[in-house]
């Protein structure tokens, strides 16, 4: 029965997302590249800079070891990482809230995960089945008033495994002891030390293989410094984020609508069977939220991490709030499931319609290789364009490659990573449309871009695309006399410095 319920979830992941299977965005590319330079024997934080943990990239390492370094294998592995989640949520609702509430917030989930940029934006997705399955392990661990030490040290291992995907999951752990200590009444000692064991097994495993390799002081930089970093947000300030927080969740509304009721409106449901898993649920929203305040609610796909116990409440209010007969409890039910469901399209339309521009990407690949890049060419991709590197099979140029990296202010342990990154003096440069780009962009990297392009490269071709357009800088060989550089795609910036 639960196999036949999970093939039917992966299924309805895949029927919700494959059709936006062509919307691509920067940070899945680039964490694919982190964990294919990985599988090439390249560490990241030593190789490829960034401030995510390594868990992370250990997921796309092992699905890329397995099925191979591409779009589809990014895909993929979004898409069973979004079933994984349902799966669990239906397994939180058959154990321990109700079949049709577990049924209700497993089909919620992957419409959901489509809206904040859920398309392509993976982390969150990533991190959700760790901590849906942690969540469950929690509940079975304290089921029947008894402790059962090896699913509270399974719940800590989930966590942990969480936190190596994103850090900010060490609050959801915050809150899940929280719910999980007055639920004790013996065995708390060894309790907390099968927790404590599990949540810090993994990132001691990461910690041990860094030290073995002597390079410890690169995670410790990229992964703890580099994030503490990151708090301080993209010139977001603490209480600017508590103010985001409200506006972010416009298209939870629905959820977090029915949520509400669940919350303020379930008095009769405190006392009954629901109440032990309806406590745990909140918890886990509390830490959810304190997560993403934390962060500064800089970025609308944080607030995926919110869906999962949204939408668990949002079952219990649709299932069990409704004092009426039950076949009338279905036809309301499903009246409010179909208006969710239809909700997050309708308002992220224009986000979910995007698509990357693979042919031009493609295209960039050609026109390198006409202009002599060799195919395992290093190349600097500057704004946009990733895809360029999967596409082409080209080696990025420097341990930066990353857009935010390279031209906002990024807590990275050199000051200026678009000067590491050009130092390499990489075969290839590779311009997106300058007019359109990121908020953080600093005008003084552009300068110093420009200006390294004036003296040593050389414009091998503009490409126009349907959605992006690309120049492509050739380096000058020694000798050459010089060459015209300027172009459509970075003629806007230049006139603005």
């Amino acid at each position: 029965m639960q196999l036949a319920a999970a093939l039917g979830l992966l299924a309805w992941a895949a029927i919700v997302r494959l059709p936006f299977a062509g919307n691509t965005g920067e940070d899945e590319i680039f964490f694919a590249l982190v964990a294919q330079r990985w599988l090439d024997g390249l560490l990241p934080y030593v190789a490829s800079f960034d401030v995510k943990p390594a868990g992370l990239f250990a997921v796309f390492a092992v699905a890329q070891a397995l099925f191979g370094t591409s779009v589809a294998t990014i895909k993929g592995l979004e898409i069973a990482c979004c079933a994984a989640t349902a799966f669990g949520l239906h397994l939180i609702g058959a154990r321990h809230l109700s079949r049709p509430a577990g049924w209700i917030a497993a089909v919620l989930y992957p419409v959901y995960s489509l809206a904040l940029s859920g398309v392509n934006a993976p982390t969150e997705l990533l991190k959700a089945p760790f901590e849906v399955f942690a969540v469950l392990a929690a509940l079975e661990a304290v089921r029947g008033g008894r402790v059962r030490l090896g699913w509270i040290g399974a719940a800590g291992l989930l966590l942990g495994g969480a936190a190596t995907v994103k850090q900010t999951a060490a609050f959801t752990a915050v809150a899940l002891v929280l719910a999980i200590v007055p639920r004790i009444r013996e065995r708390q000692a060894w309790a907390a030390v099968a927790f404590g064991v599990g949540i810090v097994a993994l990132p001691a495993g990461f910690a041990a293989l860094y030290l073995s390799s002597g390079e410890l002081p690169a995670l410790l930089s990229g992964a703890v410094f580099g994030a503490a970093g990151r708090l301080s947000g993209d010139n977001v300030g603490f209480i600017e984020g508590v103010l985001r927080f409200p506006p972010g969740m416009k298209p939870l509304i629905v959820l977090l609508i029915a949520a509400m009721l669940a919350l303020t409106r379930g008095g009769r449901l405190r006392a009954g069977p629901l109440g032990p898993g309806r406590r745990f649920i909140v918890a886990w929203l509390a830490g959810e939220a304190a997560g993403i305040i934390a962060t500064r609610s800089m970025y609308d796909h944080y607030f995926l991490a919110l869906v999962p116990p949204l939408a668990l409440l949002t079952g219990i209010t649709l299932w069990h709030l409704f004092d009426v007969p039950h076949a009338r409890r279905v036809v309301v039910a499903a009246s409010v499931l179909a208006l969710a469901l239809a909700w997050p399209p309708l308002f992220d339309w224009r986000g979910l319609a995007h698509r990357s521009d693979f042919a031009a990407a493609a295209a960039v690949g050609d026109r390198l290789t006409e202009a002599g890049v060799a195919p395992d060419g290093r190349i600097l991709v500057v704004d946009r364009g990733l895809l360029v590197h999967l596409l082409s099979g080209r080696a990025v140029a420097s341990r930066y490659f990353h857009p935010q990296h390279l031209l906002c202010s990024f807590p990275a342990p050199d000051a200026d990573p678009l000067a590491v990154a050009l130092s390499g003096r990489p075969g290839a440069i590779v311009v997106a449309d300058t007019r359109h780009g990121m908020v953080c962009e600093r005008d003084d990297r552009w300068a110093e871009l420009l200006t390294a392009i004036d003296a040593g490269y050389c414009l091998a071709g503009h490409v126009p695309g349907e959605a992006d357009d690309f120049d492509i800088y050739v380096a000058r060989k020694d000798g050459q006399a010089s060459c015209p550089v300027t172009s459509p795609v970075v003629s806007a910036r230049v006139g603005s410095l």
